[in-house]
């Protein structure tokens, strides 16, 4: 049709894109534009629920108790449009499930032809509970009585279908880099907080952990104007060192990125991050935190904390 040149335009929607590339015979090459429309971000949720585009350094300074509120709500929440949308908590909840439950009916099993849905499920619930973990495959497929090529393939749908996102460790040696076990993140908190069935319940940054606050962050990191062109990794070291995101501009081109959930008070360079800045020397490094607002020098690299908002700007 496109061929025939006749005057339309063709949108193709959907999560089944695995299937839909699957059954097209061309390549459409130079003939279609590809988008990926992600969840709403914290700051299009910022604006939808403050009706106007915010000015987010001053409704931070100006009204905390308001920022906080729609924080947690997000974090808990995540950005599927319609949760956005809705007002009572019972019907976000009931939301979220249908939205899992039309996933696992239409694209898992019937798209997909995933015959143990069940395993499939349960899988997404462990990782909902190590989201910023390093992840044993080996382990998984132990516990849910599968072999590895089906753990790596119900990952792969997962990440296809705009489920989970999955980074790699940094390394100067690539090959290091592709047996190193990987760390997940969900695209979206609601989803994660409702397979780890923590939805129901209104808890702190704290209560929660620090990983969901940390998954949180990394939306941030990939819907961010200044990240979008980086590589997006992290770091553990043989000695036990770690450091949560690295944000690989290229050849040795570096920014270390560490995340504490909680109320900084004075800044101090972890040992890890010490141990990263003495090997790779990087030019800046980030400590993402509730409230510190500080910079310091340490071996020749400048150290900033900062809250978490100051990635939206």
């Amino acid at each position: 049709l496109y061929d025939m040149e006749v005057p339309y335009k063709f949108v193709v929607t959907g999560s089944g894109s695995v299937d839909l590339k699957g059954k097209i015979q061309e390549s459409l090459s130079g003939r279609k534009k590809v988008f990926r429309v992600n969840s709403v971000s914290f700051r299009e949720f910022l604006d939808y629920k403050l009706d106007t585009r915010v000015n987010i350094a001053d409704f931070y300074k100006n009204e905390p108790g308001k920022a906080d509120e729609l924080f947690r709500e997000y974090l808990r929440f995540g950005g599927y449009p319609k949760i956005v949308t809705l007002t009572s908590e019972q019907e976000k909840i009931a939301e979220i499930q249908e939205i899992l439950s039309s996933f696992m009916e239409k694209d898992i099993k019937d798209f997909l032809e995933v015959k143990k849905s069940y395993e499939f499920e349960k899988l997404m619930k462990i990782i909902a509970a190590e989201v910023g973990t390093t992840v044993n495959v080996e382990g998984l497929g132990n516990e849910l009585a599968l072999n590895r090529e089906t753990i790596d393939n119900y990952v792969w749908y997962l990440n296809q279908t705009y489920i989970l996102d999955i980074i790699r460790p940094y390394y100067t040696n690539v090959r290091k880099e592709l047996v190193k076990m990987p760390v997940y993140y969900y695209h979206d908190l609601g989803m994660r907080n409702y397979l780890f069935n923590s939805l129901r319940y209104s808890h702190g940054v704290s209560e929660t952990g620090g990983f969901l606050f940390q998954n949180f962050v990394y939306r941030l990191l990939t819907e961010s104007p200044q990240y979008e062109k980086s590589k997006i990794c992290y770091w553990r070291s043989k000695n036990g060192a770690e450091v949560d995101f690295i944000a690989e501009w290229g050849y040795r081109k570096v920014t270390p990125i560490e995340v504490k959930a909680i109320n900084l008070v004075k800044p101090s360079v972890t040992k890890s991050m010490a141990s990263f800045i003495d090997t790779y020397k990087p030019e800046r490094a980030f400590f993402v935190n509730l409230s510190l607002d500080e910079a310091v020098e340490f071996n020749g690299c400048r150290v900033e904390f900062i809250p978490y908002w100051k990635l939206l700007l």
